[in-house]
């Protein structure tokens, strides 16, 4: 992908990052949303990748695209957990990530992490769990972990569109739907 004439959107958005306080300057841990709408195909995708291979000082991204369709609360969640799990590469950022599948009573004993979360005994935990709480837990510990090391967390949420259309039928994806777009717009 060649990434061409976008330079005045890039260097907005750095500018919008920039404005969110670091840790160390913030008295309380309010999230900051910052939301990028548009028609399909104008390079929403293209811009946000640029602007996390490119950085920005003392901040880290983590991108997460939801792929999508999901049939299940339990496939959208497989699908975050290994999207953050492939995003947090740094030692300090896998032992947070373990220790919350750990309270879930899920352990990883040296294998992958989609072959973790697939077995069906994990699924049929997940499948209980409550998907937003799990979410604001990594959101937590991974903002624990910028915090020390006063640096700006950046998560992306691509393709949203794929989650709203996921909806398969089951009362508990309506409540899940609607605690995630809440989660998201709080």
């Amino acid at each position: 992908m060649i990434f061409i004439d976008r330079d005045e959107e890039l260097k907005y958005l750095e500018g919008r990052i920039l404005q969110f306080p670091l840790p160390e300057e913030e008295s309380s841990r309010l999230r900051k949303v910052l939301v990028l709408i548009g028609p399909k195909g104008v390079g929403k995708t293209a811009l946000l990748k640029e602007l996390t291979k490119r950085g920005i000082e003392r901040t880290r991204f983590a991108y997460v695209e939801l792929r999508g369709p999901y049939e299940s609360t339990a496939d959208i969640l497989i699908d975050l957990l290994v999207q953050y799990s492939q995003n947090l590469k740094e030692e300090i950022w896998k032992e947070g990530f373990e220790r919350i599948l750990k309270a879930l009573g899920i352990k990883i004993l040296g294998k992958e992490v989609i072959e973790t979360l697939t077995a069906p005994d994990n699924i049929e935990l997940l499948q209980r769990s409550r998907p937003t709480l799990i979410l604001r837990q990594l959101e937590e510990e991974a903002c624990k972990i910028c915090g020390k090391g006063n640096t700006r967390l950046v998560i992306i949420y691509d393709e949203f569109q794929s989650f709203l259309k996921a909806a398969p039928a089951s009362d508990r994806f309506d409540v899940f739907l609607d605690s995630f777009v809440a989660y998201f717009s709080k």
